[in-house]
């Protein structure tokens, strides 16, 4: 089937959207894409992705979405959940909060993020640091979705492996691999200024730095688990 891709629609993520306009206003939103609108005037019919990234950090997402598509296409739906390695996952976030401010982020402007959002957690048990905390998020999707429907991949290896983890991701969806198999990489790389010279979390002198990862590695611990029972598809590891 043809291929329609509008990256990240977020539908999902505003309630009152989502109880106005149904699971019919979700697809409204693909078809205005010029590719949807090509291929209906060719009586065509395509496949639909969302990818929208803060689906994941969201609890309430998995509920909503099964509410609202239409039963009959539960069993139908697939995922493919790409996870990065957590520390890094939270210094490549912290970046994109620095650059949103128009502030460079330092190492040592990276530790005090840290301490304040650790304190935070501790104090509150919110804030962003529990983003990593992928087995949380992951029992929320399984609650709702059978583990069959889910291709978990690790961000890591999908940029060191592009073709075998491209051609996995094709496979698991069911798609003709045919029309991209000499062009499966990546179609973009995302240029992140604040990492040049920036030495990597871990190697950074500070208990901070252990503490954070202590926190994080209990977590991966659970997710091997879960993803051990009764799923084939993942990619491990994330430490």
């Amino acid at each position: 089937k043809p291929w329609v891709v509008n990256k990240e629609p977020s539908f999902f993520l505003d309630g009152e959207a989502v109880r106005r306009r149904g699971a019919a206003g979700d697809l409204a939103f693909f078809q205005q894409s010029p590719k949807c609108g090509k291929l209906a005037e060719e009586g065509k019919q395509g496949l639909y992705f969302d990818g929208s990234t803060r689906y994941l950090m969201r609890k309430e997402v998995p509920g909503r979405m099964k509410s609202t598509i239409p039963e009959r296409l539960h069993s139908s739906l697939r995922f493919v959940v790409i996870l990065r390695e957590p520390v890094e996952r939270d210094r490549s976030w912290m970046g994109q909060v620095f650059r949103n401010k128009k502030r460079t982020m330092t190492d040592n402007g990276y530790l005090r993020s840290v301490q304040d959002r650790m304190r935070e957690l501790k104090d509150t048990g919110g804030g962003d640091i529990p983003y990593g905390f992928y087995d949380e998020l992951l029992a929320g999707w399984f609650e709702h979705f059978n583990k069959d429907q889910f291709l978990v991949l690790n961000y890591e290896a999908m940029k060191e492996n592009e073709k075998e983890t491209l051609t996995s991701i094709v496979n698991f969806l069911g798609l003709d691999i045919s029309p991209i198999k000499h062009d499966l990489q990546l179609p973009q790389e995302n240029v992140d200024p604040n990492k040049e010279g920036v030495v990597p979390l871990r190697d950074l002198d500070s208990s901070v730095c252990f503490e954070l990862w202590e926190l994080y590695e209990k977590h991966l611990e659970k997710l091997y688990s879960t993803l051990q029972t009764g799923m084939s598809r993942w990619q491990p590891p994330f430490m």
